[in-house]
């Protein structure tokens, strides 16, 4: 697997190359805001000193630890193909307060990743809905799920055959 970053429309995505012999597959994951912290570093592609960051971060906070930042745990350690440790995060960062469509998306991606297909379905149609209740300051976000909830909808058709 490989891990690309790129702005799309200002806004960090990171994507997640597979290869395998018979296709290639990427998923969009979508990082915090850019001054969330952690953020500079994946986009720098320094994932493992975000996670270092990220780490302490939360459990420095005196607070709940903020949604940004359960987010860009999730989006780092996926990137390290963490997954379970990505998972964990992604779940956190759903059930907290403030979820957003990026939050569902991303655990939507880990679970595609890790083949769950079912349940990456419904948390990227939760997040294909929150995305329609955003405004254009959700820079894209429903642009990205489509196209997640388009490959996850292939592979379940494909494995239904």
């Amino acid at each position: 697997m490989m891990i690309r970053l790129w702005r799309r429309t200002g806004t960090l995505t990171a994507i997640l190359l597979l290869a395998t012999a018979a296709n290639a597959d990427s998923w969009e994951l979508r990082p915090a805001a850019d001054d969330a912290p952690g953020s500079a570093e994946i986009e720098a592609g320094n994932i493992d000193e975000a996670i270092r960051i990220l780490t302490a971060e939360s459990r420095s906070a005196a607070a709940p630890t903020s949604l940004a930042v359960l987010q860009n745990l999730c989006v780092a350690h996926a990137m390290n193909r963490e997954y379970d440790t990505a998972t964990r995060y992604c779940d956190r960062a759903v059930a907290h307060k403030e979820a957003d469509a990026s939050a569902f998306n991303n655990r939507g991606v880990v679970r595609a990743v890790t083949g769950d297909y079912l349940g990456a379905a419904r948390d990227l149609q939760r997040a294909k809905y929150l995305a329609g209740q955003c405004d254009p300051a959700c820079d894209g976000i429903g642009n990205v799920v489509q196209q997640n909830l388009e490959r996850v909808l292939d592979r379940t058709e494909r494995s239904d055959r």
